[in-house]
């Protein structure tokens, strides 16, 4: 399936504390309106939310409005629950999502984070207009 791609280099502010993670039941609004499937699929993702520290010293703070998947719960949303081929996401060092949507949900999007040369590169990537049946 296609993906839309949009990409800008962003610096990061810095930050010392650690990131805050909740039980998908817990930190989705939605999560109880999705069948078995759709539930395991939330339940097997951990986000996080607030200070995020990333390799190489990058610190991320996320303030509540956003909320991050590590590289193994960003591959699983592309590939998974948005359809893409099974190499999407290989050079991604994970995902950051709007706060009040689930990946999911109908009309959401993500920011693919990767490192290129010596600046990080975020890619928003939005899911194809046909999805998982959750």
């Amino acid at each position: 399936m296609g993906r839309t791609v949009f990409s800008l280099g962003l610096t990061f502010a810095l930050s010392a504390s650690s990131a805050y993670a909740e039980k998908s039941s817990d930190f989705f609004s939605s999560y109880k309106q999705y069948n078995d499937a759709g539930k395991a699929f939330l339940d097997k993702i951990d986000p996080k939310t607030g200070p995020i520290d990333l390799a190489e010293g990058i610190h991320l703070d996320l303030k509540g409005k956003f909320y991050f998947l590590n590289k193994k719960d960003a591959v699983s949303v592309l590939t998974e629950a948005w359809g893409n081929p099974p190499d999407a996401g290989s050079d991604a060092i994970g995902m950051i999502f709007p706060s009040n949507y689930d990946p999911i949900a109908d009309n959401n999007w993500g920011i693919e984070l990767r490192w290129e040369r010596s600046v990080m590169s975020m890619t928003a990537t939005l899911p194809p207009s046909t999805t998982a049946n959750y």
